[in-house]
């Protein structure tokens, strides 16, 4: 009894930061390996402590409610869904051995055999999505606030973020010169190679689009990428310093030379450089769109904050595009507050809502907000009601709904289509699984042009 009381007062500091983490959805998940068994448990604030447990683990992270671990030659990886009150897991494995990442609700792996895969919880629809595949050897990933980026020394690169609009990864690839060096920080992606060879890279908002830019200026370059600032030298002497501009939604970039071997640095979204006998300071002013010599970055921001899918109007994903910014804190208008810069959270209670986020950096801050309509839908998606039986099922499962159904998909533990049925226009659907691995699976109902997610298990 002792014992386990010691063991409780251990763990109240905790499990008392419980709170939304990464993409404002998740627990704080606390661990304990004992030999190769990895026993994980996070605090509910329903239920209370909610453990799980992974098998053959050597190695393992955890940051931002999401665990992934590895025994060399697989990978497994969970986080805990407070909505479902539920563990969602998944596993997988590799023929050569592994690296494993994790960073802001993002994880994943490389292996020695060349392969990068990088994925991350959808608390919308219910399963973990996935990009990866071969890319060559020796692959370098990087994983920064939502967004996963790679390289190898042949020089293949590429980077995703993942849209909760379109519930996937929308992805850029290509190929640079051999060797390159990569940089993931406030939003902006940069590659560079020994060549000259420079690639950056924006994720914009409106169009659900990568922007990004090639060009060559020069040997061996160093990049710098900080405060929504991208820049870089080389040392012949050239410099060149950019950035998003999320008010004007363009790139606002200035190139020029100077003495050789130059020095460079960013210092909230300043950029500072010497030749040794001269010191230049260029600063960015959103107001008039321009860098100006002798003055410092004026901090600035934007929001895009947006209900991504309209079967779901009770989540919200904040993100935010700024310069001069290192540091943000969400406003979400409920009473909670997110400290992050992209954040995906659930509302409890429909209405408008007008979520704010100040940016900050050592010197200054700046705000900036959107209102959005959550809608009533929140309650009838609470209510519905399905039977589902038997479950668990080594064959047939029998499906019967309130009101008609439209479709049906079923996912695999990693979050893969692998059944579909449409234009089934009946309250009443039969699914036969007996093909599949057991496992947990995850079956999307729409009903009424809305879709609703529930669990089977296959025996």
């Amino acid at each position: 009894m002792i014992k386990r009381l010691l063991f409780l007062l251990l763990l109240i500091p905790f499990i008392s930061q419980g709170q939304f983490n990464n993409f404002g959805y998740g627990l704080v998940i606390n661990s304990q390996l004992t030999g190769s068994s990895l026993q994980l448990w996070v605090n509910d604030p329903a239920l209370g402590i909610i453990t799980s447990q992974m098998s053959n683990v050597t190695t393992y992270l955890i940051e931002d409610g999401c665990v992934i671990s590895t025994n060399g030659s697989s990978v497994a990886y969970a986080t805990y869904d407070t909505e479902d009150h539920q563990w969602k897991s998944g596993s997988t494995s590799t023929s050569s051995s592994v690296t494993i990442h994790n960073k802001d609700g993002v994880v994943g792996w490389t292996t020695s055999g060349g392969s990068v895969y990088y994925g991350t919880y959808d608390p919308i629809d219910k399963f973990w999505s996935f990009y990866g595949g071969s890319t060559g050897s020796n692959p370098t990933l990087v994983l920064n606030q939502g967004i996963a980026a790679f390289c190898t020394p042949g020089g293949n690169i590429g980077h995703g973020i993942y849209e909760y609009s379109q519930h996937a990864w929308v992805t850029y690839g290509g190929s640079i010169g051999a060797n390159p060096v990569l940089s993931v920080a406030e939003g902006n992606v940069a590659y560079c190679s020994p060549n000259g060879t420079l690639n950056y890279g924006f994720y914009n908002h409106n169009t659900k689009q990568w922007t990004n830019f090639i060009s060559a200026n020069g040997s061996n370059p160093t990049i710098v990428n900080q405060d929504g600032v991208f820049a870089y030298t080389t040392p012949a002497g050239y410099i060149f310093y950019s950035t998003y501009d999320p008010i004007n939604n363009q790139w606002i970039s200035v190139g020029t030379s100077i003495g050789q071997n130059p020095v460079l640095s960013i210092n909230n979204g300043t950029v500072h450089y010497s030749d040794g006998s001269n010191t230049y300071i260029y600063g960015y002013d959103f107001n008039a769109g321009v860098w100006i010599s002798h003055q410092q970055t004026v901090i600035c921001c934007k929001t895009y904050i947006e209900i991504p899918d309209v079967n779901h109007p009770d989540y919200c994903v904040f993100r935010v595009v700024s310069i001069g910014a290192n540091t943000y804190n969400y406003d979400c208008g409920d009473g909670q507050h997110i400290l992050q810069r992209n954040a995906i959270k659930k509302y409890n209670n429909s209405g408008i809502y007008n979520p704010s986020v100040i940016v900050s950096n050592s010197s200054s801050n700046s705000s900036c907000s959107n209102p959005v309509s959550i809608g009533t839908g929140i309650s009838t998606i609470k209510k519905m009601n399905f039977d589902i039986a038997p479950n668990p099922s080594s064959s047939n499962i029998k499906i019967k709904s309130p009101l008609k159904i439209n479709s049906l998909q079923i996912a695999n533990p990693q979050g893969k289509f692998i059944l579909a049925k449409t234009l089934i226009e009946d309250s009443e659907t039969e699914v036969n699984i007996s093909q599949y691995p057991s496992g947990i699976y995850f079956i999307q109902l729409n009903v009424d042009g809305i879709t609703y997610n529930e669990k089977i298990i296959k025996q």
